[in-house]
């Protein structure tokens, strides 16, 4: 997050939703002026799941960029195998455009169409079954490329 502010600042924003004083789930958009994309969404508890946090704060995003002028809101790609998120998509009445990946292999095959969305899944598993204290550290350690 330090990087993302110091390279991105205003490119940049987050949205937390707090209850009781406890941050219970948060929403990071890229927001160019003219298109917001929704880029990573959070949940803390299944209390949060149950009150709909991500549609509030997809909703407040929605609203501010409106706001602010900006013409669109990307949801980002889903792999068609993903029909419970295309649903959730679905749900906001957006318009569903197919995009076309084009890979560049330079030292292995490239991978399958759907290969990212639909693989790994011992791993994820595993990780969903991790102490939160592991998945700090290690979630730091995998997605460090990001910032």
């Amino acid at each position: 997050f330090e990087n993302l502010h110091r390279f991105a600042n205003s490119y940049y924003r987050l949205y937390l939703a707090w209850m009781d004083g406890r941050c219970i789930g948060g929403l990071l958009v890229l927001d160019d002026g003219k298109t917001v994309f929704a880029r990573y969404a959070a949940y803390s508890t299944p209390e949060a799941l149950a009150l709909h946090v991500s549609n509030v704060l997809y909703w407040e995003a929605m609203s501010t960029a409106a706001q602010r002028g900006c013409r669109s809101y990307n949801c980002g790609i889903s792999w068609q195998g993903d029909s419970g998120l295309i649903h959730w998509k679905d749900g906001w009445s957006g318009t569903t455009r197919p995009a076309y990946v084009y890979v560049l292999p330079l030292r292995s095959e490239a991978p399958q169409a759907g290969a990212y969305f639909e693989g790994f899944h011992l791993a994820k598993a595993i990780w969903r079954k991790l102490p939160m204290p592991v998945v700090d550290l290690a979630g730091r350690i995998v997605t460090r490329w990001i910032c």
